[in-house]
């Protein structure tokens, strides 16, 4: 779902954006990739509203997949899988927001990572996903937790 409704379509503008000289096919082409990112965004926290009115699980709170797995709960386990994937998914989103409006500010995107290590930490995505913040200038100190 992330690749075909999401990440492809921003992909391909972002392509589109950059090989694009006219400065109005340029800003057509932003807000385009901004408009998809905010539906896209809306979209996904929608789904974690879903799931934890669904499931019964508060993703704000304390909850880890430690927890979890000492409890032996396993459809609790899948939410919190599920989550972790929205809130990378939410992350990325917030990082091409800050790409295409040429801005630095990635602390959303971090927030974003931090809570998706959180919810799983034996699962090396969000570093990589931190890793990505770093190489755009995101000082370290910034990226530790």
């Amino acid at each position: 779902m992330w690749k075909l409704l999401f990440y492809s379509i921003i992909e391909l503008l972002r392509k589109s954006m950059a090989e694009d000289a006219n400065p109005e096919n340029k800003e057509l082409y932003k807000n385009t990739v901004l408009s998809v990112i905010e539906e896209g965004t809306v979209f996904l926290d929608n789904l974690l509203v879903v799931l934890e009115q669904t499931y019964n699980v508060d993703l704000d709170s304390d909850i880890s997949m430690q927890q979890v797995i000492n409890k032996n709960s396993n459809y609790v386990s899948i939410v919190l899988v599920a989550a972790q994937k929205i809130f990378l998914f939410l992350g990325d989103l917030a990082r091409y927001k800050e790409q295409v409006n040429e801005s630095s500010n990635f602390g959303k995107s971090r927030q974003c990572y931090l809570k998706a290590h959180h919810l799983n930490p034996k699962n090396g995505r969000p570093y990589y996903q931190l890793a990505i913040l770093a190489v755009y200038g995101v000082s370290t100190e910034t990226l530790a937790f």
